[in-house]
């Protein structure tokens, strides 16, 4: 399986993309599909700068309807357990500084529903444990995106098709949250998402 490890390079609350691993693919067919597979949200974080996430919404606005996804609990947000992740990265491979990006360590949250088609807003209130700071964040995702998450892709030896359509969020101790779309062992960076208002907080 291939992973990301997108590391810290100068100051704390900056943390830069690295490298993509060959395998990730660009953003460019597109096809329209009446079938899908549910999306789902993804949560990634510093190992040594938690964060905690209160409530994430998908909101598609065309069809008027608001999901809130569940599962945060469990999905470990607050700081990812040390002893697991080194399970799997050495300190040599992932120094706990900057966002991890693999399906073994990052959390899960499911949209109960189960529909497959995306939102185009996510709607994210999140602590950045780094600096106490209480975090509203307003994702917008392109037609061209959603239309990508409803493409059917195909791989040799397999016989039913498979979505690119977990969106992972990448949590970052300045208050900004990268985007990435992941499926099928690929991930594919979208952008990096300022918030849109926040507050200092007492924990």
């Amino acid at each position: 399986m291939r992973d990301i490890i997108v590391k810290k390079v100068a100051e704390l609350s900056v943390i830069v993309l690295l490298s993509v691993l060959s395998g990730c693919g660009h953003l460019s067919a597109f096809a329209k599909s009446e079938v899908g597979a549910p999306w789902e949200v993804s949560i990634a974080m510093p190992m040594y700068y938690g964060a905690k996430v209160i409530d994430i919404y998908g909101i598609n606005t065309s069809e008027n309807w608001t999901v809130s996804l569940i599962g945060l609990k469990q999905a470990g947000n607050h700081n990812v357990d040390v002893r697991y992740v080194r399970k799997f990265f050495s300190p040599q491979q992932y120094d706990g500084l900057g966002i991890i990006l693999s399906s073994l360590v990052n959390g899960h949250a499911i949209q109960p529903g189960g529909t497959f088609v995306p939102p185009n807003i996510i709607y994210v209130k999140w602590i950045s444990l780094y600096d106490n700071t209480l975090y509203y964040t307003k994702i917008d995702l392109s037609e061209n995106v959603r239309k990508f998450m409803m493409h059917q892709n195909y791989a040799k030896g397999r016989k039913s098709p498979y979505y690119i359509n977990s969106i992972v969020l990448g949590f970052l101790p300045n208050g900004n949250i990268k985007v990435w779309l992941y499926g099928y062992s690929r991930y594919f960076y979208i952008k990096e998402q300022n918030p849109e208002k926040r507050s200092k907080i007492k924990l």
